[in-house]
């Protein structure tokens, strides 16, 4: 059975532009991640530091954190 979370309890989402949110611990693939109304399932195991997106992506589409660009999709990416 996949574990559960909150947003809030694994990721932090730094400003309200940012289109990815940084997790805060160790995170397995098949997580679920609940933010208000969305539901989020890993496809990827993700260490303490890294991203993933809460947000559809266009590919072309800046990567924001602290609403600052840090890269561009190269396809899409779904959250």
């Amino acid at each position: 059975m996949p574990s559960e979370f909150t947003l809030h309890d694994i990721a932090r989402l730094p400003l309200p532009g940012d289109n990815v949110a940084i997790v805060t611990q160790r995170v397995e693939a098949g997580t679920l991640i609940y933010d208000q109304a969305q539901r989020y399932t890993l496809s990827h195991t993700l260490l303490e530091g890294h991203r993933f997106a809460v947000r559809p992506i266009a590919a072309g589409e800046a990567l924001l954190s602290w609403e600052l660009p840090f890269g561009y999709a190269t396809r899409p990416i779904a959250p």
